[in-house]
């Protein structure tokens, strides 16, 4: 019998669920390179996921491909994204209304997440409370990062990558911020040619010390079995300002992989991601 941990005695996640399994580890150069995700775990979307504004009917518009894996010491997310429109790439950078700080790197105006990118939540000892709408708490137990395909943390407004999520705390940004300077948290975008179809591609690395926290003070090894986390995406699309007229900011899309509308961020409404400690088995 296989032993799962990190199983809450309370009800209540999505019931939407990732495997993991071990792999060599890839290179985060932003490129899909022929066989490199070959021992991940694929899954794809976003047309039947979770739309918070505009529903995605078209996958020319927004969809993406994407792989996990692990190597036994750092956890890899791979996102092949379709966008028929990159924010502040393709069309010039704009701002909601009132407020043009939005692109600021400080967690009172500033908005990480606005502008195309990616945002992963993932909640390592994958514990809640199911009568509260509990969020992430911005430490290796719970967080939300934020990859941007046009600004990040290192580069600010010359090159996309990572920068601090939720919550915008002096706590929380602190962690995120130690995380990717440090480089337990590091990912590379690539804005793809012409020659390929629109969009980007992100390769994301989250070191299991300090990002996975399993329990207070333990972080994720394999020699701990199967191992069950709390688990999340989102995807942010922004295109022309009025494509997203009547929504909150403009936002054209920003589609969820688990969680009903309008919940994304209460962590019993995430799905999960289950990690295995070898290989994945032969079809």
């Amino acid at each position: 019998m296989i032993n799962i941990i990190n199983v809450p005695v309370l009800a209540g996640d999505f019931p939407k669920e990732l495997k993991v399994y071990r792999g060599s580890t890839p290179v985060l150069d932003g490129k899909i390179s022929p066989g490199e995700y070959d021992d991940a775990t694929r899954f794809s979307g976003t047309i039947d996921w979770t739309h918070e504004f505009n529903v995605n009917s078209d996958s020319a518009d927004l969809s993406v491909k994407a792989w996990v894996k692990h190597d036994g010491k750092n956890l890899y997310f791979a996102f092949d994204v379709t966008d028929d429109v990159v924010y502040g790439i393709d069309i010039p950078r704009w701002f909601p209304a009132g407020n043009n700080q939005v692109h600021e790197f400080t967690p009172d105006k500033g908005k990480p997440w606005f502008g195309d990118g990616i945002e992963i939540f993932l909640n390592p000892q994958n514990k809640w409370d199911v009568n509260k709408n509990e969020t992430a708490w911005g430490d290796g137990r719970c967080w939300m990062v934020v990859c941007s395909t046009h600004k990040s943390l290192q580069h600010k407004l010359e090159k996309g990558g990572l920068i601090e999520g939720e919550p915008k705390n002096d706590a929380a940004w602190n962690v995120y911020k130690d995380w990717i300077k440090s480089g337990a948290m590091k990912a590379s975008v690539r804005i793809k040619p012409k020659s390929e179809d629109s969009g980007y591609v992100v390769e994301w690395k989250i070191a299991a010390k300090p990002c996975l926290e399993v329990k207070k003070g333990t972080y994720w090894n394999p020699k701990m079995g199967v191992v069950k986390m709390g688990l999340n995406f989102e995807i942010q699309d922004l295109d022309e300002k009025e494509r997203g007229a009547g929504n909150w900011a403009n936002m054209h899309h920003v589609d969820v992989w688990a969680g009903k509308k309008g919940e994304k961020g209460a962590i019993k409404n995430w799905g999960s991601l289950v990690i295995y400690p070898d290989c994945k088995p032969a079809n």
